[in-house]
């Protein structure tokens, strides 16, 4: 979750590129290993997480959840973690694994199985590392799903309710869609249930759980960037070293560059901003889009990822594991995040 002049929550990298199986069995808990690297876990350890071994008679009874929303695109909904809550979570497309408010961890008496690196933009720190017994959203469950603790200061500001963020590591294992003109959630335990929405279906690859997607614009090195979909954050962003200069004696921009300020719970930066006006997707175009360009001191040569796609530009997002495709309805208008950010 990002909020410019606010907070991003780190991601938590892994190393595979593949959906998790879909099984309905228990899965044993991975050994300890406290010295390996964040970035090359996330997605193993979802390989092992498993769904909840009881079917429901009807698959898609109770699959649509009512969210609150904060700033107009921040999804809440209720979680709850070995049999207790329910919890107010973010959902967050755009961060890799579940994170716990330490608070939380402490009133389930958690046990932590050890300590990872969470790595920032710019900085790194050991947090505390958990297996859940069981966590749901919905009809949707998990067993053995690794969280990490860290505080999560900028969301409780907004919302002292908040106890952590849920993330790719638990949706990435079903079909989902994220609904922002109703506030709600649909998730699926079965995804081959799941109700397909109309709208523009486009291929995601998947890269250490994330989804990343085809973005065109002159302004990509190579024509296109590939950027992670975030349901946390507000503005479309790339990074400094993966976005083409602007020349000198290129046509002024209608809107002025300014400067922001973009925190982490590690560290902080300046970001500058610029006026993009020829997006597109799957060769739809976007409305004009005021991007943030922030620089990544850990973003490697290899990395595919160039950037983060807010998730809030659409009507709603359609994850379709089935097919490891997304489904987007696309805005008639343009969208004012600067008037999403002031409900």
């Amino acid at each position: 979750m990002l909020m410019f002049g606010a907070t991003k929550q780190e991601n938590h990298k892994s190393g595979s590129a593949t959906l998790p199986a879909a099984t309905q069995t228990s899965a044993q808990r991975p050994g300890a290993n406290k010295t390996a690297a964040v970035k090359k876990i996330a997605l193993s350890l979802l390989l092992l997480c498993c769904a909840a071994t009881a079917q429901p008679s009807d698959p898609i009874a109770n699959s649509t959840l009512p969210v609150r929303t904060l700033r107009g695109y921040l999804m809440i909904a209720g979680v709850t973690i070995n049999e207790r809550g329910p919890f107010d979570f973010l959902i967050d497309t755009g961060t890799n694994t579940t994170l716990l408010d330490p608070q939380l961890a402490a009133e389930l008496h958690l046990q932590p199985k050890d300590r990872l690196q969470l790595a920032s933009l710019s900085n790194s720190a050991g947090v505390p590392r958990y297996f859940l017994q069981k966590i749901n959203l919905g009809p949707a469950a998990l067993s053995n799903l690794e969280a990490l603790a860290v505080p999560l200061p900028q969301l409780r500001e907004l919302d002292r309710n908040i106890r952590g963020i849920l993330g790719m590591n638990f949706l990435l294992h079903f079909s989902f869609r994220l609904d922002f003109d109703h506030s709600a959630v649909e998730i699926y335990p079965f995804p081959e249930t799941a109700r397909i929405p109309g709208g523009l279906r486009m291929p995601v690859q998947i890269n250490e759980s994330r989804l990343l997607i085809a973005v065109a614009s002159a302004a990509a090195p190579h024509g296109t960037w590939k950027l992670a979909l975030d349901s946390g954050i507000s503005q479309l962003l790339l990074f400094q070293d993966r976005i083409v200069p602007q020349r000198e004696n290129s046509k002024p921009s209608p809107q002025p560059k300014r400067l922001m300020q973009v925190s982490t719970n590690l560290a902080r930066q300046t970001a500058s901003t610029r006026l993009l006006q020829d997006v597109s997707i799957s060769a739809a175009p976007l409305p004009d889009q005021e991007i943030v360009v922030l620089r990544n001191d850990l973003l490697k040569a290899t990395d595919p990822q160039d950037g983060l796609l807010p998730a809030a530009l659409f009507h709603s997002v359609f994850f379709d594991r089935m097919t490891a495709t997304i489904i987007v309805s696309l805005p008639s208008a343009p969208v004012s995040m600067a008037g999403l950010q002031n409900q």
